[in-house]
């Protein structure tokens, strides 16, 4: 897979067909690490269902990594692109590039 095809993904509003793509993955970059979405995060995707979904398909199927509900377990959390906080965040495209280099 490559970051044409999450990308491309993103737009259709679901995983698309990645035959075409050409790369195919085996990596597990997020196994054993602990994702939390803020609240933030969540209503600023509420229109954008796909996107959120995604986002934790991403994480837990491609990278074997886990959605918590408990902040302070997480070792990474995924915030708005207009929050702020005392917490270290990461941006969704941050993920996407942990996935897919660039």
């Amino acid at each position: 897979m490559t970051s044409k095809w999450v990308l491309d993904s993103l737009e259709e509003g679901g995983f698309i067909d990645e035959e075409s793509y050409g790369i195919h993955s085996n990596d597990t970059p997020f196994k054993g690490k602990k994702f939390f979405l803020t609240d933030a995060f969540v209503k600023e995707h509420e229109k954008k269902e796909s996107k959120l979904q995604n986002c934790k398909s991403l994480i837990v199927l491609f990278g074997k990594g886990e959605m918590i509900k408990d902040l302070h377990k997480a070792d990474m959390v995924i915030r708005a692109s207009t929050e702020n906080s005392r917490f270290i965040f990461v941006l969704f495209f941050s993920v996407l590039r942990v996935c897919f280099g660039g």
